[in-house]
């Protein structure tokens, strides 16, 4: 399963990560998708890994995480950002009120991250609010 489109559509806002450097000049990095598995440079040391996260089930992913790598040392720390800290239900349905998606539940065709969501699709300001988050996190190790 590829989970690359997911994973585009969730960070649409984030291809480019722009940031300046202690010298004032723009540094620029740039998100790269490799099926559950988004890389940034951070800087000239640091890289961040973002990764689709599994709640202890394989193929039911909950959330994202994201660890900073130092490129010599190795890793500096991680931290999962979970769909349901994130983002709110907002539905009457009670047998299913998390965010999530399963596996083996992906049918048809996979075109838009929307496509992916188990049951209940969040509202796309919930999904740039959380995605900015994670961005806002990675931006920290500049």
């Amino acid at each position: 399963m590829d989970y690359t489109v997911f994973n585009k559509g969730f960070f649409a806002g984030y291809k480019e990560i722009k940031w300046y450097d202690d010298g004032g000049y723009i540094q620029r990095g740039y998100l790269e998708w490799f099926n559950e598995t988004g890389v940034i440079r951070v800087n000239m040391k640091v890289n961040a890994e973002i990764t689709l996260a599994t709640g202890g089930t394989r193929g039911q992913y909950e959330g994202y995480k994201v660890s900073i790598i130092n490129r010599e040392t190795g890793l500096i720390t991680s931290k999962t950002f979970y769909f349901d800290d994130y983002m709110k239900y907002e539905g009457t349905d009670k047998r299913e009120k998390g965010f999530k998606i399963i596996e083996h539940c992906l049918k048809g065709k996979l075109t838009s991250s929307e496509d992916f969501w188990y049951i209940n699709v969040p509202k796309r300001s919930q999904v740039e609010s959380m995605s900015e988050k994670i961005i806002n996190y990675i931006r920290l190790y500049k």
